[in-house]
């Protein structure tokens, strides 16, 4: 039933998204575990993502990404943390990411830019600053349009913290989701504060 809901998801999402989750399903687990997990896939009709015909530039099904991290959980046995984890590395990895962040010196323009950044690498939701509070080191992300399933968040999670901590050049950021269209709320929101 999950699943069958999942891809109705509507939307795109690039491919170096999907290749990032694999490359740290490859780093994270074992030969064995790789494999049960591509097999999983195949049978949800996703069997060219393990044969390296992902184009990180192209456009890919967004519900692609969601099966991917829906699996983990699923034939890997991964927790929220684990794939909060999967989310922060990715950011540290991206290429996209350090090129969007070589451009952005100021805090506030590195929030307005992550709008933009937002858009570059997936065609639906929209993420929005809600509040920016430089003097209590806090910024407040609004994500609209955007619900797939509830561990999805835990990635986005984890990827915002990692730019957070690109952008404050801190360790100490911490994240919490303070909305979230699966508690019932109309759209996720994200805190992001620093020290």
């Amino acid at each position: 039933m999950e699943i069958k809901k999942i891809k109705k998801t509507k939307g795109k999402i690039k491919g170096l998204v999907i290749k990032g989750i694999l490359n740290y399903i490859k780093t994270a687990e074992s030969e064995k575990n790789v494999e049960k997990f591509q097999k999983a896939l195949k049978k949800e009709g996703l069997k060219d993502v393990f044969d390296k015909k992902i184009k990180s530039f192209e456009w890919y099904p967004l519900w692609w990404y969601a099966i991917l991290i829906f699996k983990t959980q699923e034939i890997l046995g991964w927790t929220e943390d684990d794939v909060f984890q999967m989310g922060y590395q990715a950011a540290k990895r991206s290429l996209m990411a350090k090129i969007f962040l070589k451009y952005f010196i100021d805090i506030k323009k590195a929030a307005q830019g992550g709008k933009q950044h937002w858009k570059q690498i997936i065609s639906t939701g929209e993420l929005k600053i809600k509040k920016t509070d430089l003097k209590n080191k806090k910024i407040v992300f609004k994500l609209e349009n955007f619900n797939i399933h509830p561990l999805v968040c835990a990635d986005i999670k984890g990827y915002m913290k990692s730019m957070g901590e690109f952008i404050v050049g801190k360790k100490n950021v911490n994240i919490k989701e303070t909305k979230c269209v699966f508690q019932g709320d109309p759209y996720h929101e994200f805190e992001v504060v620093w020290k």
